[in-house]
């Protein structure tokens, strides 16, 4: 069970070490995979929200 436990721990400590960002910024590798995972689904919302705006929709359908 500690083996276990240790072969699933270890590999996680890694994620805790600081990487450098593009701007210099130190950032846990766990921070920077959170960072890249957000960030097409924020524009995204973005271009959904603006493209809803000029055709007048910006609501659900269910509220129509």
């Amino acid at each position: 069970m500690r083996e276990g436990h240790r072969r699933f721990v270890v590999p996680l400590a890694a994620l805790d070490a600081p990487r450098p960002l593009h701007w210099g910024e130190p950032r846990p590798l766990r921070d920077i995979v959170t960072i890249l995972l957000a960030h097409a689904p924020y524009h995204a919302g973005e271009i959904n929200h603006a493209r809803s705006l000029l055709q007048g929709t910006d609501r659900w359908n269910f509220y129509a």
